[in-house]
């Protein structure tokens, strides 16, 4: 049986941000702030791809050691490409990320649902490299962002 890779992460990025409501030691209020944080992410993903863009335009769309900022499967982007049509970062990787380092400063590092958020994000990540969305770089720098993203939701929003 072969998976479909692009539907896995589909299906984990759609249901990530909602899995607050299914945690008895949740709150109403706390699993719709993740739930809203979650779709922040995904939209300044948008923003950071424009800027990424951008910077790219002047670089023939390559850096060294972030490689391209276009999709594997097209690798001839330009100014005129919409921005979620590019590739750098991964807002898939990014999203389910900001929830994994969530949980794990919510719960640690050893419980479950911590532990299960870590796969997820794992998955997600190998299956847009897989799929050829994204290269190895782009879903580094999706996950870079993810980590950024979750640690001054935590130091700005939650401990403020």
């Amino acid at each position: 049986m072969v998976i479909d890779c692009i539907k896995v992460s589909d299906v984990i990025l759609n249901c990530i941000p909602y899995i607050g409501y299914f945690l008895p030691d949740f709150s109403l209020s706390e699993s719709i702030n993740l739930t809203f944080a979650s779709y922040f992410v995904l939209i300044a993903n948008v923003c950071i791809k424009y800027i990424f863009q951008q910077i790219g335009s002047h670089f023939n769309f390559k850096l060294p050691l972030l490689g391209s900022f276009c999709r594997p499967m097209a690798p001839n982007c330009s100014l005129l490409t919409p921005p979620g049509s590019m590739g750098m970062p991964s807002g898939h990787t990014q999203t389910v990320v900001f929830v994994a380092a969530y949980l794990y400063y919510r719960y640690g590092g050893k419980s479950k649902i911590t532990i299960a958020a870590a796969i997820a994000a794992i998955i997600v990540m190998y299956c847009r490299v897989e799929s050829m969305k994204h290269s190895v770089q782009q879903v580094i720098v999706g996950f870079m962002f993810g980590v950024i993203f979750a640690k001054g939701y935590i130091n700005y929003v939650i401990l403020k």
